[in-house]
């Protein structure tokens, strides 16, 4: 399993992180725009995998995207889902939630399914209250995605009254409020009870007002009148959730940290953070847009009691730091926590145990007390963004501190690890392994076909294609990519110089590396390079120029697709058959001998396989990438 040890930093001068903006009005503003006639633009968007899981469902859903820059997106809606679709929200929690309240307007059955760990959280009271009110939700006995979604044939059939408990998951209230406008009665939505996390559905009718939708949430009634949505343009505030991570290590490393354009964000209800500090010892000014944050001058952390159920996906983080407090510290009103990412309440609890810390699970809470010896450990993240981050900040007090599965930051802040590089360095504790696609990965084209006419020229290659048309034409309709390539392969190369085919691919190989390839990718390699990492090409890309390309850019191994010869000619066939796919991942293991893989690039269906080996894979597409996404 991937890990990165943490190194504190000795620096001791102000810091300055820039935090992404935040996911969860990114995503209630992205749903609100893809219900609304019209035209709206969302700026700001943060680079998360919860983020991209959302515009990809849009997509899929007939949602037009149009992506202005790599953080504003036009969205024009409403939703028109062409016809019965699977949609998968990976591993996003609320994604999952306000898609399956979205897709209740389709009159196609839309499936929403996701990862292993979205499936197993529980979603079985936002599933009853949709059946409640009208909508068709199935299978009737499941309390977990996938569930399939689709709405009655008379809309104006759907009830106007929902009734929820208010210890559950806020994303239940804000999928159904979201929804509100749209029905022909609107909505009341009664809640039972204490109403936990009441700021996140303060955000949800923040946004909604924005779109121009009336609601009164009144003690335990929120009240959602029926009106169109107007589209509208929207800039993502900056996200609290995460600037508690450098506001945090602010206090551990003694080191004052500014956050630019932070005071502009006012619908969060994680501001609460900068309550919580100054109480345990930090100031906080207001400089202009900044948050500007200066510990104690020793140092010293105050213990706090403090109710979070309005503010809980900040537990972990001040868990983290009150195990350093000079008393005893109660986190409660977070008993709901169990079903977050991971278990957060268990897992913090487990994980901070390992370095030392005293703390135990109380009622609806946490108690942390003093601890006098710490340690390191490896920790573990069990799949949750938040805790990576969390258990990172113990290293700026703690040696040894190590994090597996470093990679889940990227759910909602890709460049965590270099935004938080002026506090800490964290980089593996060995040599890293690499592999990298090439076509399409490392070059902006496919290189194949372009090889093929070099070899034989346009006119030949032409005739070639006319001649087989009707082979050609089978293997298209059939999506055999691994049978069009032998075919292509046997056609060209048969029978030709083994001699004269190298000294072709070598000029090939050199015309590509000069103007064919991608910047960014380029850049991470030579980043591993500078790294001493340990690469491999891994690619269906044909071995004469494949060869001479690696040799060009520095890279010793190469596996790729070889073609069968007797010395001097070829016969036409590929060695082992075409390298994507399972035969790509098969290569690869055989490479590794039993080591794990680090890092992995590709950019294709073809690479799958191989990405799912690795412990970060990265998928190169729309948006270029850089080091800043990695471990550094």
């Amino acid at each position: 399993m991937k890990t990165v040890r943490i190194t504190s930093s000795s620096h001791t001068d102000p810091v300055v992180v820039r935090v992404p903006g935040s996911k969860s009005v990114a995503n209630r503003a992205l749903m609100i725009a893809a219900l609304t006639a019209g035209e709206s633009v969302i700026s700001n968007l943060p680079d998360g995998d919860d983020t991209e899981a959302m515009l990809a469902a849009l997509t899929l859903l007939g949602v037009s995207v149009d992506h202005i820059s790599d953080s504003t997106v036009r969205i024009r809606g409403p939703v028109r889902p062409p016809n019965e679709s699977v949609v998968n929200a990976q591993l996003a929690g609320t994604t999952s939630r306000f898609l399956l309240a979205m897709c209740c307007f389709s009159e196609h059955p839309i499936t929403i399914t996701g990862e292993a760990p979205l499936l197993a959280r529980p979603v079985k009271e936002l599933a009853q209250a949709l059946r409640s009110i009208g909508f068709t939700v199935s299978p009737q006995s499941s309390s977990t995605l996938p569930l399939t979604v689709s709405c009655p044939s008379d809309m104006n059939a759907i009830a106007s009254d929902v009734t929820l408990r208010g210890d559950i998951s806020s994303q239940f209230i804000s999928a159904l409020m979201m929804i509100g406008p749209l029905l022909t009665k609107g909505l009341q939505i009664h809640i039972e009870g204490d109403l936990v996390s009441r700021s996140y559905v303060e955000m949800t009718a923040a946004v909604m007002s924005t779109f121009g939708a009336s609601v009164a949430i009144e003690g335990n009634l929120i009240v959602i009148s029926p009106k169109q949505y107007v589209s509208t343009d929207v800039v993502v505030e900056p996200d609290f959730s995460s600037a508690a991570f450098p506001i945090v290590a602010s206090l551990l490393s003694g080191r004052v940290v500014r956050l630019p354009h932070l005071a502009r964000a006012q619908i969060q209800g994680d501001a609460q953070i900068l309550k919580i500090v100054q109480a345990m010892g930090a100031q906080v000014d207001v400089k202009k847009d900044d948050i500007v944050i200066t510990p104690n001058i020793d140092r010293e952390i105050h213990p706090i009691s403090l109710n979070m159920s309005d503010c809980s996906d900040l537990v972990p983080v001040v868990a983290v730091l009150a195990s350093f407090a000079n008393g005893v510290s109660e986190l409660t009103g977070i008993g709901f926590i169990t079903a977050k990412e991971s278990n957060r309440l268990d897992d913090v609890v487990a994980e901070l145990q390992k370095t030392g810390a005293e703390l135990e699970v109380i009622e609806d809470g946490l108690r942390i007390q003093p601890a006098t010896v710490r340690h390191g450990n490896v920790l573990g993240t069990h799949h949750d963004h938040r805790l990576a981050m969390s258990m990172a900040l113990l290293g700026l007090r703690i040696p040894s501190i190590e994090i597996e599965d470093p990679h889940v930051v990227t759910k909602s802040w890709p460049s965590y690890w270099t935004s938080m590089k002026p506090f800490f360095s964290s980089r593996p504790p060995r040599r890293s392994t690499v592999a990298f696609d090439v076509d399409k990965t490392l070059t902006t084209r496919d290189c194949v076909v372009p090889f093929f006419i070099r070899s034989i020229g346009l006119t030949a290659f032409v005739r070639h294609c006319v001649r087989h048309l009707l082979p050609v034409t089978r293997f298209v309709m059939r999506r055999d990519r691994d049978g069009l390539k032998e075919f292509a392969v046997k056609l060209v190369f048969a029978g030709r110089s083994v001699q004269e085919i190298e000294q072709i691919g070598e000029d090939f190989a050199s015309h590509v590396t000069q103007h064919w390839m991608r910047k960014d990718t380029c850049a991470m390699l030579k980043w591993h390079q500078e790294n001493g990492d340990d690469i491999v090409f891994v690619t269906a890309s044909l071995e004469p120029y494949m060869q001479p390309m690696a040799k060009a850019m520095g890279v010793a191994t190469v596996i790729c697709s070889a073609m069968e010869n007797d010395g001097d000619t070829y016969s036409g066939g590929l060695v082992g058959g075409n390298c994507r796919g399972d035969e790509k991942a098969r290569r690869l293991t055989n490479w590794l001998q039993g080591r794990l893989l680090d890092y992995a690039y590709g950019d294709s269906a073809g690479d799958d396989e191989m990405l799912a080996m690795a412990c970060m894979p990265i998928r190169v597409g729309r948006r270029d990438i850089s080091p800043s996404q990695l471990i550094q």
